[in-house]
């Protein structure tokens, strides 16, 4: 038996249900930035699972038992174009977390960034605006998924942010780095371990 945790960061209910040979059934309403565990017995029957929308004519996903057993993780998204999708993270990958802390001396947002393929629009998340002495941790990075960048930028005055933005590194060679330091330096944000 394995589980994966499926996690709703839509901003609305979806609905998720469970079906096994053509049939559904309601199996829960999932909240916004809420998570459930479906498990999997990798030795019964072939078993479904649909997320869907709340409202009617919503998007449906489909997770079927073979997708459940490869992936620990499911992160349900709504890209800019407001159409559903779903961001896995393998068994495989091992997360990190990452604790940020501001010495800019300036108020900073931290930014994740993800592009999930040619269906669906750019999708850019404020994580968190940290003032100077700050700190935030960015848990569950994942090193292996490329399509996930980190950044931070400076918060000027009007709240909006800089167009220069620095990466904060997440390949699998930056994992031993768990504790960042965000610092101003010649006119421009540096991130250092």
């Amino acid at each position: 038996m394995v589980s994966t945790r499926i996690v709703n960061l839509t901003g609305s209910d979806v609905q998720l249900k469970e079906g096994n040979a053509g049939l559904t059934s309601a199996y829960m309403i999932l909240k916004p930035n809420k998570f459930e565990k479906v498990s999997v017995d990798m030795n019964a029957t072939y078993k479904t699972y649909i997320i869907a929308s709340t409202h009617p004519g919503g998007h449906l996903l489909d997770l079927n038992s073979d997708f459940c057993t490869d992936y620990k993780i499911v992160y349900i998204r709504k890209d800019g174009n407001g159409k559903v999708f779903k961001d896995p993270v393998p068994r495989s990958n091992e997360l990190v977390s990452k604790k940020i802390k501001n010495s800019s001396g300036k108020q900073i947002a931290l930014i994740e960034e993800i592009a999930a393929g040619t269906d669906h629009q750019r999708l850019e998340i404020q994580l968190a605006k940290l003032n100077s002495g700050g700190h935030h941790q960015i848990e569950e990075m994942d090193p292996a998924a490329d399509h996930r960048k980190y950044y931070v930028a400076v918060v000027n005055g009007d709240n909006s942010l800089s167009e220069d933005r620095v990466e904060i590194k997440n390949a699998p060679g930056d994992k031993k780095n768990k504790s960042l330091n965000v610092t101003f330096d010649s006119n421009k944000l540096q991130v250092t371990p």
